[in-house]
């Protein structure tokens, strides 16, 4: 299953439909005509694929438009916890309590995030 979008460039365009010649039959060999056969076949898929392409239309499947949704939900999602009020919780190494001072304070637990937003 696909599922299509179309492109700005291919709205305004209209694409006229090719009119298939008709060939002649004419005996040959069992070999040449299926080979013909194949070749035309080839071509046929050829300008069915080309068809496609020119029609302007962004082609995904089923399971390329979930992950594409689930990753804009994410990203979303991410963007509405970051706007709240995020508190950082910083530990202090253990080489700061060996430090030169043992007198020195450790450093704060609690810093505000630099973006503080209040409800």
């Amino acid at each position: 299953m696909f599922w299509c979008f179309p492109t700005l460039a291919a709205l305004p365009k209209k694409k006229k439909k090719k009119k298939k010649k008709k060939k002649k039959k004419k005996k040959k060999k069992k070999k040449k005509k299926k080979k013909k056969k194949e070749e035309e076949e080839e071509e046929e898929e050829e300008e069915e694929e080309e068809e496609e392409e020119e029609e302007g239309c962004a082609k995904f499947s089923g399971t390329t438009l979930f992950l594409l949704l689930f990753s804009l939900l994410l990203i979303l999602c991410e963007f509405i916890m970051c706007t709240d009020c995020i508190l950082i919780i910083s530990t202090p190494s253990s080489s700061s309590h060996n430090s030169q001072d043992p007198r020195s304070k450790p450093s704060l637990n609690f810093m505000p995030h630099p973006i503080f937003i209040t409800h």
